[in-house]
């Protein structure tokens, strides 16, 4: 069955949706209903009796994306020849547009990024990112950080295309109690909508992921960069960013994230896109040839969504290059500011999202995993392989959490 690209239109209104034992069932009294729900162990402790929560109990986890305008062994692709046409609507577009003020964007405070520069990243401008600032686990002790490793291989028995459940998350969300949770290596705070995306119990059991996701995602790959590497990266915030028209040079001079881009190693910037309820792909920036290399999990726009994409690279087109010169990158690599121009392409050699779930911010976390990593991107079960990095990240993010409250 072919995939349809999700579209995320619905009004984010929070909704409350009784579960199937309740619906038949009078209120009898305030007080008793709230007794039951809150004392009532069966509720609380028998896994099998709540394990498949209703599709539609919680609110959308995608709220914070409005706040934005937002094969090989992977390599540094170079100044490849574009043969899309792309480039040409788009320099077309410049003509046309260079100089007007055609950003739609409001300016908003992104949901965690960017990090305050004193908050947890140490900062060596020579030796990358080297320590994290007294980063504190759950259980109060000074925490190292484990390295991410894949474990694609789900438990056996598990059901096809559908996630496995976490234990105590479902207790979580079954209580109906909204847990205020840290992860110690990101400055913010989090709730149940985090982990009611991952485990795909937003409505209509789509879950799709916000900027929280991908940002805390972002902000771990960091810690894990060595020092020589050739790439740095952005929050999902940048893309705001470029779509006002108004990109800080806190990313840029490594203030953000301890590496600047003049760095004589980088040569590359991942960076999140978010087409606003409707998408995430990752993109890439070659900096030296201004090449924008898109990883899409859905292989580019519908028909519908090329005016978007169209807005966004002329965008990206017009602000990226007086950017890098300004930060005084061109001068640092040696690049000529009078003959760079920005052109983009897409890398076709990615796995095609499938399945029952809105998977592309999970395709953004994978495809930015294994590009830092070396690892090639194509798999053979694309539906199986989001599906299992749901369920570990689940895992992931619960062992590493912090409760402030429950509310």
């Amino acid at each position: 069955m072919p995939f349809v690209k999700e579209h995320m239109e619905e009004d984010m209104e929070e909704e409350v949706v009784k579960e199937p034992m309740e619906e038949d069932v009078e209120e009898d009294t305030d007080k008793k209903n709230t007794e039951e729900d809150a004392d009532s162990p069966n509720d609380l402790t028998d896994f099998k009796f709540f394990s498949s929560l209703p599709d539609d109990l919680f609110q959308d986890t995608n709220g914070s994306l409005d706040q934005q305008m937002n094969v090989g062994v992977p390599q540094d692709l170079g100044p490849v020849p574009d043969k899309s046409g792309i480039n040409e609507v788009i320099n077309e577009r410049l003509d046309e547009h260079m100089g007007a003020d055609v950003t739609q964007a409001e300016k908003q405070e992104p949901a965690l990024s960017p990090i305050p520069e004193d908050s947890l990243i140490d900062v060596d401008a020579s030796d990358g990112i080297k320590t994290v600032k007294k980063m504190i686990g759950p259980d109060g002790s000074e925490l190292q950080l484990e390295p991410w490793v894949e474990q694609l291989t789900r438990p056996q028995g598990s059901p096809e295309g559908v996630v496995n459940q976490h234990p105590e998350i479902t207790l979580l969300l079954r209580s109906r109690k909204d847990m205020k949770f840290q992860l110690p290596w990101v400055n913010g705070d989090f709730y149940n909508k985090f982990w009611i995306g991952l485990a795909g119990k937003d409505r209509n059991r789509r879950g799709w992921l916000s900027d929280w996701h991908i940002d805390v995602w972002f902000q771990y790959i960091w810690h894990f960069r060595q020092k020589d590497a050739d790439w740095v990266m952005v929050g999902p915030y940048f893309n705001a960013q470029i779509l006002y028209r108004d990109v800080p040079f806190y990313y840029a001079d490594g203030v953000t994230y301890g590496v600047p881009w003049t760095d004589e190693s980088v040569e590359k910037v991942y960076f999140p896109i978010n087409e606003p309820k409707v998408h995430w792909a990752l993109g890439v920036l070659h900096i030296r040839s201004g090449l924008v290399t898109i990883y899409d999990s859905l292989h580019g726009p519908d028909a519908e969504g090329k005016v978007w994409w169209a807005n966004w690279m002329e965008h990206f087109a017009a602000v990226i290059p007086p950017y890098l010169e300004e930060a005084n990158v061109m001068a640092k690599k040696k690049i000529d500011p009078k003959s760079y121009s920005i052109t983009f392409t897409y890398n076709k050699e990615v796995p095609m999202q499938v399945g029952y779930y809105g998977d592309c911010g999970i395709w953004v976390m994978i495809f930015l995993y294994r590009l830092t990593h070396n690892i090639p991107l194509m798999v053979d079960d694309a539906a199986a392989v989001a599906i299992a990095y749901r369920e570990q990240l689940m895992a992931f993010f619960w062992k590493y959490k912090k409760v402030i409250a429950m509310e």
